[in-house]
């Protein structure tokens, strides 16, 4: 059977849709992003990411959920066997109706992790049922209805991961710092200089390290961070356009525009109204 692992030239935030594959896993020279619920199940060992502020060990046997909108990547594992991705549409998820207190962690941009490992039998079970489903034009609905059965149990009993210390290299520990320092002060006017100062660099070098493992500079890390933040505004809250281009560090709404429907393919406006049809449906 061909496993799939991360393609270095996919394009950022093309959506995989609801999908259940078999991955193995792979350090990742940049970071994925897409709208969806990501869900990992590994069978053995552990694999650990890098997200925008943090590094998160996957533990085995335990179903673990985060959204695929926040940058993340594999920086090392302690196994080659092959594990379990499920991604769900945005919109599906949502309209599962789970509690408000889980929708709102996995928005913020936490890991989420199933508190027991006794379930894992029983999920490595289901996994693959929805692998074969979803694969086929049978039973689809069948594995959908499980997924949500599943979450809703989830829902009960988890607990968000924390945050690990990993031994690396000063390189990654720079980048760490100027991806924590980026994560907490995007809002604010910040320069590249200013960054590459926090981890004691130059601008230059800075760059190219950043570059070498997001795939972009510095200030476009900022703006990705920026637009994430507008992403959630707009799904989740009322507030005016201008008040969350404004809230979200930009410094008009015609910068916010450009910036936003460079990475999305579509403007603000679109990006909300679309997601209340497919929630109203």
């Amino acid at each position: 059977m061909d496993y799939k692992s991360f393609d270095i030239d996919r394009e950022e935030l093309k959506p995989y849709g609801l999908t259940c594959e078999r991955w193995v896993p792979r350090i990742m020279a940049r970071s994925d992003r897409h709208n969806e619920i990501e869900l990992n199940f590994i069978r053995s060992g552990s694999v650990s990411y890098f997200f925008r502020d943090r590094i998160v060990t996957v533990p085995p046997n335990r179903i673990v959920a985060f959204w695929g909108l926040i940058p993340h990547k594999i920086i090392s594992h302690d196994t080659d066997d092959y594990y379990f991705v499920c991604t769900i549409p945005l919109s599906m998820f949502l309209n599962w109706r789970l509690s408000e207190r889980m929708i709102k962690t996995i928005f913020s941009g936490e890991v989420l992790v199933d508190c027991t490992e006794s379930n894992g039998g029983y999920d490595e079970y289901l996994f693959s049922i929805w692998e074969q489903d979803l694969s086929s034009n049978q039973n689809q609905l069948a594995s959908i209805l499980e997924i949500r059965a599943r979450l809703l149990r989830f829902d009960t009993d988890y607990k968000v991961l924390s945050q690990n210390v990993l031994s690396y290299s000063p390189a990654a520990a720079r980048i760490e710092k100027m991806t924590l320092y980026i994560a907490r002060n995007y809002a604010e006017s910040i320069t590249a200089k200013e960054i590459s100062e926090i981890a004691g660099v130059t601008t230059d070098y800075a760059n190219a390290i950043f570059k070498k493992a997001f795939g972009h500079s510095l200030m476009k890390h900022v703006m990705i961070e920026r637009i994430n933040q507008a992403q959630r505004d707009l799904l989740f809250t009322d507030n005016p356009i201008s008040n969350i281009a404004m809230d979200c560090g930009f410094n008009s709404i015609s910068c916010f525009n450009a910036a936003f429907k460079n990475l999305n393919k579509c403007s603000p406006s679109e990006y909300r109204n679309s997601f209340l049809k497919d929630i109203h449906r």
